[in-house]
């Protein structure tokens, strides 16, 4: 398992190898329904890299999510959500 950034399919469909995901959009500049980057847990048969380590997905959350909040209105915090997602892929295995 590794978690990956990754886009929906060209007919809108999630790709088969995305186990749990759907996790911090940001636009990718493309057409839609590939219009999305999303952060998911992926089986080993996905072509993306993977993000290495928790750290490096703290950074890349980081860097996407300038102005966000939750759902109470509070600043977005990159380390919570990491350390959330992480703690997801370690269960998955």
């Amino acid at each position: 398992m590794k978690i990956i950034i990754y886009t929906l399919n060209t007919d809108g469909t999630v790709p088969e190898y995305v186990i749990d995901g759907g996790y911090f959009p940001t636009d990718s500049q493309l057409p839609h329904p590939k219009d999305l980057f999303l952060v998911g847990i992926a089986n080993e048969n996905a072509f993306q890299d993977a993000i290495p380590t928790q750290i490096d997905l703290q950074n890349y959350l980081e860097s996407i999510s300038e102005g966000w909040v939750d759902i109470e209105g509070q600043p977005f915090n990159s380390d919570e959500a990491a350390s959330w997602l992480w703690d997801k892929l370690e269960l998955a295995g």
